[in-house]
């Protein structure tokens, strides 16, 4: 029941109520009778075993008017932006050792770190105490060479590396915190408190942490630091003390003794650590026992949580209280003014609405301040750090000589090997920083206990024992200095017990918590820690107060529990003509999600069936859906089919089917809602974008409004719900026990049973929040007779005093309750409250008082804050595991609006493996690397999940219709790209995961992959290209969108419209390698290939895609054997390029190969008969003279003495020109002889060798040749190593996907495919970007002959068309319109007409005569039946009648569904249709003209015939009611626009009937081209009768064998064939059986069978006949239950749907009403399409012509030319290489994340349930009647203020949405 409370009835101010019982019943008590239900108050009627919602009385109908957020305006204002089955038990066990391998590593990391720093604090005490004595200052300034000495050079660079060991993590910290946040808009500066209070605290950590490691440790004791260290949880004690008094002191301490005692025990804790630093400091410290104190306490005041928390912003609750004052007071500035002409919102004519603007990042705008705090606190830090130490020095703290110490470059010098500190301080600085890295991932993957705070408790401890116990010291001095160790027993007096008691005061005050603090899977580190940073000093302390826990941010633990156990996930599916196999593979993984969904995360799931139903009832294809249900969804335990517990409602876009599933799981069911959608495309608009804004309006202005708030979840606690009393133990009973669906088990009953059975029993539930209440769910006690069937609702804001929930007259409403234990009841509140408290208070039950309860409603703050919508593909295979993978990272960032996943193809064959080497490359590295460098682009509707929030603002513009031809091909061509554009331009992030993986079918024929891609490639430029506009133009306001990912995108749209012409430069360069070239140049092969591919383009452009696909084909042919031959060029220079390589290192390794003469020279030196040989080795002259000769010659062998002399005189005789053309004998014979020289023979030879190419030429001397380049310098061709680079980046992404490791075996047909999938695909593409078709899963047309059939059998088409041998005369070939045209081989026209058994069949048959017109036999068409025949036809009819009369109530199967797609998914062959026709399919027959050749269906026959009917020549109409709606089948006349003149109506019924369609089953499936056909040319008034058909109900044809071919005649509408057909010879059912074998075209023929309407169904009739298979029976049965069994409700009529009806009501009229683009321009639009396609082939040519044209000319150019080789195939192999290499990166990072969410996921053996607190289950109710308190419902304004708008914060000046309207009205207003 609901009621409309806007005021509450005056009265008294509430009292508590005394009288209730604080005993608890015994399980015996009898319960009174007096408020049992009678048993003759049976309520409402129960239908097929369910009961149906309890109606709301009509007094308090709510005034519900749908907000629509398709509605929303765009207005200018100033805005800123503030796998299945379960887990392996070794993959458990790996996750156990992984993270106690971890945490050893943390402790070790942070153990070494301590024990390191101690070191060098005491290499620094070992040097200052040789000047004990003395004091160092005045030796220093006494002695100015005194700094000069090693000793003081080591103590001061020691100095210099503890400085420095403190400024690297300030150094990281800031290097993080400006990566992180000072390009990032969107993030707030600190406010000026908080960076104020940062800079003070920033200061007094350096003080501390300078005072301590260069004062107390030197001059105290190094080990002090292990001592001490714990004593800095001092301060955050006691502040955690004073948070919790103030909270404490707003409360009554009698409900909260928890706290009040929590307080006590940390002032305990807090006396203990102040006693114990207290009593060290004076009972051990010898010296400056004052900076020990002051130190920890300063580190203690910095590293405070409280403080930490302050200054990211979120800060104090008063400082909360201004900064919400501050934005209320920025919100109203902000106010915007936005109109509601119809009052459809607010029931107000031409209202106005104030609507605040909210950021779309809600409450986690604070937390971001964290980074830009860094920026501030880390600067200032190392600010610090360089004067700090100085002004220690000056107040003499720390004695050292020099000033600025760290300025002084002679001390860096020390940085060496020989220091004896330098192993101490590299070993801290790097086992701080991995301590710190590790610890956070340990918390990030869910390893917090073993790999944080176990290591982070005892690391000082385990610190501490190393350094005091000798024999354990000396196993760690590999990494530390021998003087770290400390063997000193009488220090351990005091040490010890200290150490010890501050461990315990540390674990007690922090770690405890930590432990108890859970955190999600790949938790962001700003959700972890306060502030970003670590310290090498005292790193476990600054882990562990710096970490989040429960203590110190209850809230945020709350809040993160409820959004990953409330958090409400909506399947949303969009479907059209799926195969059989693909819907059972959608249902299958919908079953284990519902199986898998207990306990946390709610799913429901909702499928959008485009044309699933037409007129009221369900098609084929939907039928096929439903018979898959009891095969997938079914429970094993139950027997009832499926679909009998199925709910139907008739709605404004056509039928809705509601299931709740259930499974038995133990202790609670498992289950989900499951809903189809079938619309009805005369009602609605067809195609998957408008299904998407159904899906998503729905959920945002309907669904989103009733959200379970998280009882049934356990997101509300046990503690969280209490009872006024408990029957029997609380534990069994209690009201932990009142969750829905709560089942009995061992550990308690299923559901809440109350001790006491009168008015004042109350269950309450505290929502943890303030919670918008618009609704409740309730249950009886599972497995008994125990149900509320009456209670009253009540409503606190503080728990402590209570309200009724009222109706208009001021009392109490009183809700209807339950009428069977397990059927859930729903009852909606017609105003919604806010509150946070909710009461049930039973006041009727049936036998005790006993309840399962949940609350509907959402968040007061964030409306959106728990809904995610998890979009799929009707084909898609997922596994609960990947849904709920991708919902983590939804989880962990809020700024997250969507997540994909990784998707594999299925199916079988060349085409299926291109795309699956084509969907691995686009996964391993685009989608990765854009992921990584920004933001992905596209998150696809196949399989993920977006943001409900991040919906409502891409929302009102993707719901937008196309009016421009640019918007044509983002709208419609790529609908999911498109939206997620739309949600990168609104601000929010979209990531892609490997973690979750889904399965769905591609394309397996050609025909159909580029029909796919036509769609993909157009949209996908499209939207880069807009993208990279509003980038330019500052509209695209992104904080993940840089100038490096925009160069980056703009790198990757250049290379796919330069793809065509690099790909012919491909062929030509390898065709070149293997066949040579034309004319010496490739400019003849890359002109001919260019040429090639314009003629395919211009074959595109001009003829059918029939003709372009043929082509298509025959071109990737003829180019893969082109390919092959490319592919053999490449490995050939490949080979070619390592076997001179190979030679090249061969005569490197053994030196060069000496000539003759140098041959002849060595064996003279080895015979020992000559000196030594002389060779010249100079720079010859530039002119050639004899006196240049001589001198030259001269030189060169200078040092040779007499040679010198001889040889220079014997060459200086001739000049150039003359040594040119002198021999070597010439030259040297002289020296030959009895009396010759040997030796002078020998080197005159020598240097005539050498430089006889140098002489030859007089007159001008050679030049030297050039140096090698670096291309030439290189081992291999850049081209080869380009090629085994990418190679190598391939094998190595494979083996890192080891699953998909054989995908690179595809990667050859990728290859072979380069020109079809780079040239012919986009040349494809973009030539039909005019049509506007799906191209994949439609209904095939007539005319495209090819379509349907595999590639053999187009191929052998195209053949025989070629060869004029195999060609046959085919009739009807060339016929021209209104001649006999034969439909395809596939039977494409559709004219199916369903049944409605329900419908009567005939009002009655008047044999009279006096009906609404006669029909009579027409002899000349149809062979006029004799007496004879028709005493013969009469006995066949009454026998078919009789058949008909069993047969009528069971549905026959149109087969089209089941093999519509499995044909093309295996052999492509169109399978036929059949169904049973009932007789109402041939209702009207009024006003029938005698000359008309129909003929009556066999039903009417049959019925007329029992009847006795006289020869069937007047019929009156019958009609077929179908769910409210009238169908007829009319005769042509009657269906003709009834406005027409009786002069046109005639001429077009004319020709209407000269071709057969005599009435609307032939006329249903024409298409434009069919009316253009029988010679109905005026556009006009075809597009009229395509308006008029579209509405019609397709004909259904007979899919079975008939018995004889009569009975086949009559069932298909043709029975005045029958003698044509007897004459032919054809009778029997194996005469029927034969005609599937026959030449149709020349049955036809010989029948004289010639009215195309006619040829078509008989065509179509023979092609449908087949035997019934399983799936045939499967949908008749479902058919039959479908339209008998399930009652069908109208969803205006029931009550608790009244508002879903109102809101698809105005979303159909607002939005989806197909005529409301009755008068858009759809000629202008085809028109603009043209231009725009024209306009890019214009674009695609000139940029590849002109890329080849460069490319081309700077390669034969040697003046342009670099290193040899062409400048721009250089750039582009720098870049492509580049980009690669950017992406294999970002593949590494991308495969160590998703190997971290993998192992996050990872569950333990053994689970660890967390320890729960244990409270009070007492509920104390007391009510309040509120007097003069003001009306606690929330008006208009304060529900806009309470929940966010569409597109909320501050970002900058621009175009942004706001919503106008809340859910519910407020009458009043």
């Amino acid at each position: 029941m609901s009621t409309n409370e806007s005021t509450l009835a005056n009265g008294q101010p509430g009292t508590r109520l005394s009288n209730i019982s604080e005993e608890r019943s015994t399980p015996n008590s009898t319960p009174p009778e007096t408020k049992r239900m009678s048993p003759g108050d049976s309520g409402p009627s129960v239908v097929n075993g369910r009961v149906p919602s309890s109606p709301a009385p009509k007094t308090y109908a709510g005034a519900y008017e749908p907000s629509l957020t398709v509605n929303i305006r765009n207005i200018e204002a100033d805005v800123s932006y503030g796998a299945v089955g379960g887990t392996h038990i070794c993959l458990k066990v790996l996750k156990l050792v992984l993270s106690i391998l971890i945490g050893i590593i943390v402790l070790a990391c942070l153990t070494v770190s301590r024990l390191s720093i101690i070191g060098i604090t005491k290499t620094f005490r070992s040097q200052s105490l040789l000047w004990e004595n003395d004091s160092l200052t005045s030796m220093c300034r006494d002695n100015e060479t005194f700094a000069e000495t090693a000793e003081v050079k080591v103590m001061e660079s020691t100095v210099v590396m503890v400085e420095y060991i403190l400024m690297f993590p300030y150094g990281v910290s800031l290097f993080r915190s400006v990566w992180n946040g000072a390009f990032q808009a969107s993030m707030p500066w600190p406010h000026v408190k908080a960076a104020v209070l940062g800079v003070v605290l920033s200061f007094l950590e350096v003080f501390g942490l300078c005072l301590f490691t260069l004062r107390v440790m030197p001059s105290v004791a190094p080990s002090i630091s292990l001592v001490l260290s714990n004593g800095i949880f001092f301060v955050p004690i006691i502040l955690q003390v004073v948070k919790h008094s103030i909270k404490l002191s707003k409360v009554r301490i009698r409900k909260h003794l928890g706290l009040f005692f929590y307080i006590l025990a940390s002032i305990i804790l807090a006396l203990a650590c102040g006693g114990l630093v207290a009593a060290w400091c004076v009972y051990r410290a010898e010296y400056n026992k004052w900076e020990v104190p002051v130190s920890l306490l300063s580190l203690s005041v910095a590293w405070a949580p409280f403080l930490q928390e302050y200054q990211t912003g979120e800060g104090t609750e008063a400082d909360h209280s201004e900064h919400t004052a501050r934005s209320k007071k920025k919100s109203r500035a902000q106010d915007v003014t936005v109109e509601d002409p119809d009052g459809i919102f607010f029931g107000r004519q031409k209202s106005e609405i104030q609507v605040q603007t909210v950021d779309h990042l809600g409450s986690n705008v604070k937390e971001n301040a964290r980074w830009k705090a860094g920026i501030i606190n880390n600067f200032f830090k190392l600010v610090f750090v360089l004067l700090v130490p100085e002004a220690l020095r000056m107040m003499g703290l720390v004695e050292i000589c020099s000033p600025w110490a760290w300025a002084k470059p002679h001390l860096y010098t020390e940085f060496n090997m020989d220091h004896p500190a330098i192993e101490s301080f590299i070993v801290n600085v790097c086992c701080s920083f991995g301590g710190y890295v590790l610890a956070w991932m340990a918390c990030t993957i869910r390893m917090q206990f073993f790999g944080f705070a176990l290591p982070l408790c005892i690391a000082t401890n385990v610190a501490f024992t190393i350094a005091y116990v000798e024999g354990l010291c000396k196993y760690v001095t590999l990494f530390i200095p021998v003087e770290t160790c400390t063997a000193n027993l009488e220090e351990l007096e005091w040490d010890v017990p200290v150490t010890a008691g501050l461990l315990l005061i540390q674990f007690l005050s922090t770690t405890w918590f930590v432990m108890r603090s859970p955190t999600i899977v790949m938790e962001r580190e700003a959700s972890l820690f306060w502030l970003p940073g670590y310290s090498g000093v005292f790193p476990e302390q600054w882990l562990l107060l710096s970490r989040k826990n429960r203590n110190t941010k209850s809230e945020d633990f709350i809040v993160q529990k409820r959004t990953r156990q409330n958090a409400h996930v909506y399947i949303c599916t969009t479907m059209y003509h799926e195969a059989e196999h693909e819907m059972e593979q959608l249902l299958t993984s919908l079953r284990g999600v519902a199986e898998s969904q207990v306990g946390e995360r709610t799913f429901e799931s909702h499928i959008f069936f485009d044309g699933g139903c037409k007129q009221g009832q369900p098609s084929q294809w939907a039928l096929q859906l439903l018979s898959l249900m009891d095969h997938t969804l079914k429970d094993g335990n139950s027997k009832e089919s499926i679909i009998n517990q199925c709910t139907k409602y008739k709605t404004p876009y056509g039928l809705q089917l509601h299931w709740d599933l259930h499974y038995d799981n133990g202790e609670t069911e498992s289950g989900m809602s499951f809903n189809i959608h079938l619309k009805d495309n005369t009602l609605v608009k067809n195609k998957k974008r408008w299904s998407q804004v159904m899906y998503m309006s729905y959920i945002l202005d309907y669904a989103a409004y009733f959200s379970p708030i998280g009882v049934e979840s356990r997101a509300i606690a046990d503690t969280d719900i209490k009872a006024t009393s408990v029957m029997g133990q609380d534990s069994f009973n209690g009201p932990h026990r009142a969750r829905l669906y709560m089942k009995r088990n061992a550990s308690g009953a299923g559901g809440w049973t109350a001790g006491e059975f009168n008015d004042d029993q109350y269950l309450q539930i505290d929502l943890g929040e303030d919670m918008v209440f618009t609704g409740v769910v309730t249950q009886g006690k599972s497995s008994t007779s125990e149900w509320v069937t009456r209670y009253r609702l009540l409503y606190s804001d503080d728990g402590e005093l209570w309200q009724y929930y009222k109706d208009d007259s001021g009392q109490p409403v009183e809700f209807e309750g339950n009428r069977d234990p397990d059927t859930p009841a729903r009852q909606l509140l017609d105003k919604p409250i806010t509150t946070r408290f909710v009461s049930f208070n039973p006041v009727q039950w049936n036998n005790r008082i006993s309840m399962r309860v949940e609350v509907l409603g959402y968040s007061a703050n964030d409306k959106d804050r728990d809904n995610f919508m998890l979009a799929t593909d009707a084909d898609v295979k997922f596994s609960p595991q990947s849904a709920k993978a991708l919902l983590d990272i939804m989880t962990r960032d809020p700024n997250v609006g969507a997540v994909c996943a990784r998707t594999h193809p299925l199916g079988s064959g060349p085409m299926v493996w291109y795309q699956m080497f084509d969907y691995a490359v686009g996964h391993w590295f685009q989608k990765v690397a854009n992921s990584v460098l920004g933001t992905v682009l596209c998150c696809p509707g196949c399989f993920s999940v977006y943001r409900a929030k991040a919906v409502r603002d891409a929302l009102p513009t993707y719901a937008t219709k196309v009016t421009k031809a640019e918007e044509f091909l983002t709208k419609d061509m790529g609908e999911d790209r498109w939206f997620c554009t739309l949600l990168v331009e609104k601000g929010w992030r979209l990531e892609y995961t490997a973690v979750s993986e889904d399965s769905t079918y591609c394309p397996e024929e050609f025909d159909e992959f580029f029909n796919q891609r036509r769609r993909w490639i157009p949209s996908t430029v499209a939207n880069q290209m807009e993208l990279l506009r509003k980038w330019a133009n500052g509209q695209m306001i992104n904080d993940y969108i840089s100038r490096l990912f925009i160069l980056y995108q703009g790198f990757l749209l250049f290379s796919t419209m330069i793809g065509p012409s690099t790909v012919i430069l491909i062929i030509a360069a390898g065709l070149e390698l293997v066949v040579g070239n034309i004319g010496g140049s490739i400019i003849p092969t890359v002109v001919i290939l260019f040429l090639v591919f314009v003629a395919y383009a211009l074959l595109c452009v001009y003829t059918t895609q029939e003709t372009q696909l043929k082509w298509a084909k025959i071109l990737t042919m003829l180019f893969t054997v082109v390919m092959v031959i490319v592919l053999i060029g490449q490995a050939r220079e490949m080979v070619v390029s390592f076997q001179r390589l190979d030679a090249r290192l061969r005569a490197e390794s053994s030196g060069p190969a000496p000539s003759e003469e140098e041959k002849s020279c060595l064996e003279c030196l080895r015979s020992g008969d000559c000196d030594d040989c002389n060779e010249l080795d100079c720079i010859h002259p530039i002119e050639w003279t004899p006196g240049n000769v001589t001198t030259w010659i001269a030189e060169c062998i200078s040092d040779f003495g007499t040679f010198a002399d001889n040889i220079s005189r014997h060459f200086g005789r001739y000049d150039g020109e003359q040594l040119s053309l002198a021999s070597k004998n010439e030259m040297c014979d002289e020296f030959d002889g009895p009396n010759g020289d040997f030796q002078m023979e020998r080197d005159c030879q020598i240097i005539y060798a050498q430089f006889h190419d140098k002489i030859q030429n007089a007159e001008a001397a050679p030049t030297p040749s050039p140096p090698p380049t670096i291309l030439q310098q290189l081992p291999l061709p850049i081209s080869v190593i380009y090629f085994l680079g990418l190679a190598g980046l391939y094998v190595i992404t494979a083996l890192l996907h080891p699953s998909e490791f054989m995908t690179l075996v595809y990667g050859f047909v990728y290859l072979l495919s380069l020109p079809s999938g780079y040239i012919l695909l986009i040349i494809y593409s973009v030539c039909n970007m005019t049509d506007r078709s799906w191209g994949t899963r439609e209904i095939k047309t007539p005319g495209a002959d090819a379509a349907g059939r595999s590639f053999i059998e187009t191929l052998s088409s195209i053949l025989k068309k070629i060869c004029v041998c195999c060609q046959r005369d085919t009739p009807f070939e060339d016929s021209e319109p209104g001649d006999v045209v034969l439909p395809p081989d596939d039977g494409q026209i559709n004219l199916a007409f369903e049944e409605d058994d329900e419908s009567e069949v005939f009002d009655d048959l008047d044999d009279e005569g006096d009906g609404a017109g006669a029909y009579e036999h027409d002899g000349a068409a149809a062979n006029q039946t004799t007496e004879d025949d028709n005493n013969a036809l009469s006995s066949s009819v009454a026998k078919l009648a009789e058949r008909w009369r069993f047969k009528a109530k069971e549905p026959r199967h149109v087969t089209g569904p089941s093999e519509r797609r499995i044909g093309r998914q295996k052999s492509r062959t169109p399978r036929g249709r059949r169904a049973s026709v009932s007789s109402s399919n041939w209702g009207s027959w009024a006003s029938r003209k005698s000359h008309s050749p129909a003929r009556p269906s066999v039903f009417s026959v049959a019925l007329a015939a029992s009847k006795g009917g006289k020869s069937f020549t007047r019929w009156r109409a019958g009609s077929l009611a179908r769910s409210g709606s009238q169908t007829f089948v009319k005769d042509v006349c009657d269906w003709l626009p009834y406005y027409w003149p009786n002069k046109l109506k005639k001429k077009y019924e004319k020709k209407f009937r000269e071709n057969g369609f005599e009435n609307t089953t032939f006329i249903s499936g024409m298409t434009d081209k069919d009316l253009q056909a029988i010679g109905i040319k005026n556009d006009f008034h075809r597009d009229i009768l395509m308006k008029e058909i579209k509405k019609l109900t397709e004909f259904e044809l007979p899919g079975d064998v008939p018995d004889n071919c009569r009975e086949w005649l009559f069932s298909i509408g043709l029975d005045q064939y029958i003698k044509n057909f007897e004459n032919y010879g054809i009778y029997s059912k194996n005469d029927m059986a034969s005609l599937r074998s026959m030449d149709i075209g020349e049955l036809l023929k010989d029948l004289k069978i010639t009215k195309m309407a006619h040829i078509n169904r008989i065509s179509k009739a023979i092609a449908t006949m087949r035997s019934p298979d399983e799936s045939d029976r499967r949908i008749s049965q479902v058919k039959s239950v479908i339209s008998k069994q399930v009652k069908t409700r109208v969803m205006q009529q029931d009550d608790g749907r009244t508002r879903e009806y109102k809101f698809w009501d105005t979303l159909r009229r607002e939005c989806l009403d197909p005529d409301i683009a009755l008068f858009s321009s759809d000629g202008d639009l085809r028109g603009k399409l043209v231009e725009l396609r024209n306009m890019w082939l214009g674009v695609l040519l000139i940029t590849n012509v002109l890329w080849i044209t460069i490319v081309v000319s700077l390669t034969y150019i040697p003046e342009l030319r670099l290193w040899d080789a062409n400048p721009l195939s250089l750039l582009s192999l720098l870049v492509f290489g580049l980009l690669q290499l950017i992406q294999f990166l970002a593949m590494l990072y991308h495969r160590l994340r998703t190997l971290l969410h993998y192992i996050a996921r990872l569950p333990y053996p053994l689970k660890v349930h967390a320890i729960k607190s244990i409270g009070s289950s007492k509920a104390e109710i007391t009510i309040e009647d509120k007097a003069a308190v003001s009306d606690p419902m929330p008006s208009a304004g304060d529900l806009l203020t309470r929940r966010p708008t569409i597109l909320g914060g501050n970002r900058r000046k621009g175009p942004t949405t706001f919503k106008t309207n809340p859910l519910f009205d407020n009458a009043d207003e």
